[in-house]
Formats: structure tokens, C-alpha cells, sequence
């Protein structure tokens, strides 16, 4: 966020108070005697910042809206410090990406808000560096034909058996992912298996709502980890640069971002943060391999647009 946005956000935090944890339906019942609704307000108090840090691809309506209805779902998010909060939807607005959606989660650890940008949040930002042409990221289940080899003539090939119930498809034994690259070839394949995946669960979904814990999210968050290893291989724009850096973030009152083991970062200083500059080169191979792992729900570029965290 600029420095203007930053200040005002860190004179909005101060002047609103925080929740009493536990609370949210009494804070709400208190403030409504001033203001008809509470979450509706919070969001319009900073809505001045947020258009500021938009990109064109996301109108400010659709980016309140959303925002609003994140707010009804998860009411625990009035109870985070307005600090956390605030930078949390300020970061989300600055990469261009529809808050507490499989875009990028809100998520409230205690009384803290934290950012978690999604797989589908990645694939977005990998269509508008303009030089990725379609992005694969798919399940492979054990009913499948698959084949992954590495070295001079190595491949990966994948047939899914979808005319199969899903019951004979078996479970998912690992996700991958890869781009395809305007111009010919394509990035190599990132994949994680399962037993990395419920690593990765145990070790960051901290919280009850993340979206790890949440059997109807957790293949997305697995599909996730595969994506987010793509980007080492993946043309990269600053804003893609700032979500890997920020993900999983948790703001101060400062704007700085700090994680759990330790790091903060400051995310107006990262390289690379010139918008107008030249993305990376992109990187293609054509011999279908990955050099780290095996690699498809077809995200095509029409359908990445406006709309999963940890690793």
C-alpha cells in the first residue's frame, strides 16, 4: 500500500477499537445504536484506501461487496485487530483479488487477521503477467493412467478416468500443476502427494478456520502447494512476487507483515515492485518433466478473473 493509504489505515485503526474478544454480537448490538451496520461501516471507512490500491480488473463494488459477505460468513473477523484487519484488506486490494474468497482467505487466528492467498488467487496473477496462456492444475486418483519420468526423453503424461463413478476413480494420490506459455512450450511440472500435503496441514493450518481444516477446501488447498512450487518456473509479475512474499501474512499497526517463524517484512520494499516494468522470462521446456516431481481442472484464462494458503 502507499504511504498515504498506510497512514490513514494506521489512523483508522487507532481511532476505531477492537472488538472484546468474544464479543462480536454485543460490540455489534453497541454500535448499531450509532450505526445501522457495523461490518458495512468498517469496510465504508476505508473504502477511499481501497479503490486507491485496486488495479482496473477489480471494480471497488464487487471488491466491497465481496468483502461484506466474507464479513457475514466469518464474523470472527470483527474480532481481529483492526491493524490486522485492515492491512489484511489492504494487501488483498493491492494484488487485485476479491477478499475472503478462494482468491485469497481472511483468516481469524485469535485476534488476528490473516492473509492467505488461494491457488485460484495465484492462476490470476499468472494471466496477467500476459505470457501464460493456460494453466493446468489437476488431481491425479488412483484409477487414473499416469506416467512421470525424468532425463533425456522424460515425460509426464496423465488420462483421467472420468466416464468412471467416482467411487472406482479411488483417492486422489497426488495434485500438479504447469503453464502453458504464449508463444510454445510450457513451465515444468510442480506436484505434491498426499502425505506432503497433510505435512503441510499440520504445520500451518493453525487456526479452525483455515481452509486446510475444511473438508470441502483441502483438495484446493493441496491443488494449492503445486501451483505455488509453479512459480519458480513461471513468468512473474511484481504483484505475483508480493503474493508469494505476503501469503500467510499477519499485519501490524505499522503495515509491516510478520509471520510465525519469525520474519517481517515490509511489502512497499520488496524488489521488483515497479507495476509498469518487464515480467520474467519464462522458462519453457518440452520434455514434460519436472526436476522436483510428477505433474489437469483446466483453469482457462477467461475464467481466472475476479472471484485457496499457506504453502
Amino acid at each position: 500500500m502507499s504511504t498515504t493509504a498506510r497512514t490513514r489505515a494506521q489512523k483508522l485503526a487507532a481511532q476505531i477499537p477492537d472488538v472484546p474478544a468474544g464479543d462480536t454480537a454485543t460490540a455489534g448490538n453497541a454500535v448499531a445504536t450509532k450505526k445501522p451496520d457495523y461490518a458495512r461501516d468498517l469496510l465504508a471507512s476505508m473504502e477511499e484506501e481501497f479503490e486507491a490500491a485496486l488495479p482496473r480488473v477489480l471494480p471497488i463494488d464487487v471488491f466491497m461487496r465481496v468483502a461484506l459477505t466474507g464479513f457475514r460468513k466469518t464474523p470472527e473477523l470483527l474480532e481481529c485487530t483492526r491493524s490486522s484487519l485492515f492491512g489484511a484488506l489492504l494487501e488483498t486490494a493491492r494484488l487485485g483479488l476479491e477478499p475472503c474468497t478462494e482468491y485469497a482467505y481472511l483468516i481469524p487466528f485469535g485476534r488476528e487477521c490473516t492473509l492467505v492467498v488461494g491457488y485460484q488467487g495465484y492462476v490470476q496473477l499468472m494471466y496477467r503477467t500476459g505470457q501464460v496462456d493456460r494453466v493446468e492444475a489437476e488431481m491425479v486418483y488412483e484409477g487414473d493412467e499416469w506416467e512421470y519420468s525424468l532425463g533425456d526423453g522424460g515425460k509426464f503424461f496423465h488420462r483421467p478416468n472420468i466416464a468412471a463413478p467416482v467411487e472406482e476413480r479411488g483417492r486422489p494420490i497426488f495434485a500438479y500443476s504447469y503453464a502453458a506459455l504464449r508463444g510454445g512450450g510450457r513451465t515444468k511440472v510442480a506436484w505434491c502427494n498426499r502425505a506432503q500435503a497433510e505435512r503441510i496441514k499440520a504445520e500451518f493450518a493453525r487456526s479452525a478456520k483455515s481452509p486446510w481444516r475444511d473438508p470441502n477446501r483441502f483438495d484446493a488447498m493441496w491443488l494449492k502447494t503445486p501451483v505455488r512450487q509453479l512459480q519458480k518456473y513461471a513468468p512473474k509479475s511484481a504483484e505475483l512476487r508480493r503474493a508469494l512474499a505476503v501469503d500467510g501474512a499477519t499485519y501490524d499497526a505499522s503495515g509491516l507483515a510478520m509471520f510465525e517463524d519469525g520474519r517481517i517484512i515490509d511489502p512497499d520494499t520488496l524488489p521488483g515492485e515497479i507495476v509498469d516494468g518487464p515480467v520474467d522470462e519464462p522458462q519453457p521446456t518440452t520434455d514434460g518433466g519436472a526436476e522436483d516431481g510428477p505433474a489437469s481442472v483446466r483453469v482457462p484464462n477467461d475464467e481466472a478473473g475476479t472471484g485457496d494458503a499457506a504453502q
